[in-house]
């Protein structure tokens, strides 16, 4: 079989990385009740082999479980209780709109790629000034649409947006497989919903390791799609788990509106909430400069912008701006944040990030 059809080998490059992950597990703030035995605590008493609290006998209960030692101690009939283990059910959205196709190959296996295909704008500089980057729909408040680099408008000299580091679509995907294959190897159920307008494609809830094959291929063989819109595809009944878990939002986060109200509502359906914010170096400080025509991925409106180092400055300080609201938006709320760089490996981002985040240990 082609290397590149083997479940798991894009996602993994090195086989050595499930078997880190395996020594891994998923932080849960706040214990968790569902349907399977699991290895979690509950907020009910179960059959685990772990003691919580004795109380009186009553009929119907187990004799098996009486303490026989404080009866003789006190003359009545205690019964043992033990925590109750339960598994954690885990929600992996992506976010697969066009914005997210930046940067290499998201394939991972050669092809054209989308290097230099989308871009971003954040918010307009001083004076409407246009500020561009490569990839993404927009940030609160935009004046300019989100460009791409198309093709100068100035002198040859103006530099080519040749990407420096890996696609934003891969990289989500690597860390979704990540956090998924975790899951399955601690005996919680893991689930995948793909979104860009709406929830586009969506796979059940697998368990144990065994099921780890069809996450990745089910991982792999998504592609990215024309447009997205957060709110409209995570805000509806029907993308949300009826029962209460963790909701792990890999995407740009690069929205005009939508992005809180969309991580809100998941909250409110009872999950426990981490945003992953999947940026390119690029986007962060884009290396570009001269008269340009600039493109946005998704809706292809275009407009001319002479980009000069002031403009490049006010652009970055949006970044900033941006990305530190929406940290401040998640921290306020009790969710978890990571801006996970393209140019940081993903398991470096797990074995670093992650664990000072307090989601993994």
């Amino acid at each position: 079989m082609n290397q590149a059809n083997v479940p798991g080998t894009l996602l993994f490059p090195d086989p050595q990385d499930l078997l880190r992950l395996e020594r891994l597990a998923l932080v849960s703030k706040s214990r968790v009740r569902g349907a399977m035995q699991g290895r979690r605590r509950s907020r009910q008493a179960g059959s685990s082999l772990e003691f919580a609290d004795y109380r009186l006998y009553a009929p119907g209960d187990d004799t098996r479980q009486l303490d026989w030692n404080v009866f003789g101690r006190t003359g009545k009939p205690f019964i043992k209780q033990f925590l109750d283990e339960r598994e954690l059910q885990v929600h992996l959205y992506l976010d697969c709109s066009r914005s997210m196709d930046f940067g290499g190959d998201s394939s991972g296996f050669g092809g054209s790629g989308t290097a230099g295909s989308a871009g971003a704008a954040p918010a307009s500089g001083p004076g409407g000034e246009a500020q561009a980057a490569s990839s993404g729909t927009a940030a609160p408040n935009p004046d300019a649409p989100l460009p791409m680099r198309d093709s100068p408008a100035g002198p040859p000299s103006a530099s080519p947006a040749v990407p420096r580091s890996g696609n934003k679509f891969l990289h989500a995907r690597r860390l979704a497989a990540a956090v998924g294959y975790m899951a399955l190897a601690g005996y919680d159920r893991a689930g995948v919903r793909f979104f860009g307008e709406r929830v586009s494609r969506e796979l059940p809830q697998l368990r144990g390791k065994g099921s780890a094959s069809r996450l990745f291929a089910f991982l792999e063989e998504t592609r990215p799609e024309a447009a997205g819109d957060i709110a409209a595809a995570l805000m509806t009944p029907l993308a949300v788990p009826k029962q209460p878990g963790m909701a792990w939002v890999f995407s740009d986060f690069l929205y005009e509106s939508g992005v809180e109200e969309a991580l809100a509502y998941l909250q409110a359906a009872r999950q426990e909430v981490i945003a992953v914010q999947v940026l390119s170096p690029e986007e962060l400080a884009p290396e570009l400069f001269g008269d340009l025509r600039l493109v946005d991925s998704e809706s292809g409106t275009g407009k001319e912008v002479a980009l000069s180092p002031k403009v490049l400055g006010a652009y970055r300080e949006a970044v900033r701006t941006y990305t530190d609201g929406l940290a401040s938006f998640c921290r306020e709320r009790g969710m978890g944040y990571i801006c996970a760089v393209t140019d940081v490996p993903a398991m470096e981002t797990i074995n670093r990030l992650f664990r000072s985040g307090g989601l993994v240990r």
